[in-house]
């Protein structure tokens, strides 16, 4: 899995939601925080096909997707906040 962009928004110690990528024991935050599960859904597809079309990780079709609640919203992701 590819780390390709070191963007990263401030967030709070609040519980909030990624866009999460895994293949097997590994998993890459590849968007987000965000403070709903909403709008973390509403970015899901997006985050997808930047993964499968123009991450350039011949891999990402294998990957599974889905929005993931994590405690804090301090971890980075790959593409940070995008918006839907």
């Amino acid at each position: 899995m590819h780390n390709l962009f070191e963007k990263h928004t401030d967030w709070t110690d609040a519980e909030c939601f990624y866009i999460v990528a895994f293949s097997g024991n590994q998993r890459a935050w590849l968007a987000g925080p965000y403070a709903n599960r909403g709008v973390a859904e509403d970015v899901l597809p997006q985050a997808k096909r930047w993964a499968i079309r123009d991450s350039g990780d011949k891999e990402a079709v294998k990957y599974h997707y889905r929005v993931a609640q994590h405690h804090d919203g301090h971890d980075r992701s790959i593409l940070g906040e995008i918006q839907p």
